[in-house]
């Protein structure tokens, strides 16, 4: 039973770590999303506010330097394309990682390895999981307590609706 719960454990933190990132990138990239679209209209109400006023296009033109030198001075404000892609690529490999936890709690469960063999493979894929948990923690620059909780809760409703129920039906 403790090596279920340890299997239990690492599936609940990469539930978890999935959650997160998917949350995380898909945030950074909306603020991305709204950084070009200011870009645009701005350049647009430049280009054309020059029918209302002459000096509407320098004002809109100094508007999107100052802001496009902002974006490069403080690289904090909106997270590079580039680091997002690296989190992406985290993101695959917590669902692999997840995958292979789940079949190593099924192969376990069914008696086809035993405990030594079970927690070897643990560790073995712990140990390739550990240096992904540090670049993800370089790259997340951070996550609100309150949205961290609500990913936890989310992870452990989820995961408990796939496994328990499924126990729970198998028992009665």
């Amino acid at each position: 039973m403790i090596i279920r719960n340890k299997v239990w454990e690492e599936l609940k933190q990469a539930h978890v770590n999935i959650l997160c990132l998917k949350w995380y990138t898909d945030r950074q990239r909306k603020y991305e999303r709204y950084y070009q679209c200011f870009i645009a209209f701005t350049a647009s109400a430049g280009t054309f506010g020059y029918i209302i006023e002459e000096w509407f296009p320098l004002v809109s033109s100094m508007l999107i330097a100052f802001v496009s030198i902002v974006k490069s001075l403080f690289p904090q404000f909106i997270q590079p394309e580039k680091e997002l892609c690296v989190l992406d690529g985290i993101m695959d490999f917590y669902n692999r990682y997840m995958n292979d936890l789940e079949l190593l709690m099924f192969q376990h469960d069914n008696d086809t390895l035993n405990d030594d063999e079970t927690m070897a493979k643990i560790y073995s894929l712990k140990g390739e999981e550990c240096e992904k948990q540090s670049i993800m923690n370089r790259f997340v620059r951070s996550i609100p307590e309150k949205r961290m909780t609500q990913l936890v809760n989310e992870s452990t409703e989820y995961l408990n609706k796939v496994y328990y129920d499924k126990y729970e039906s198998e028992g009665e």
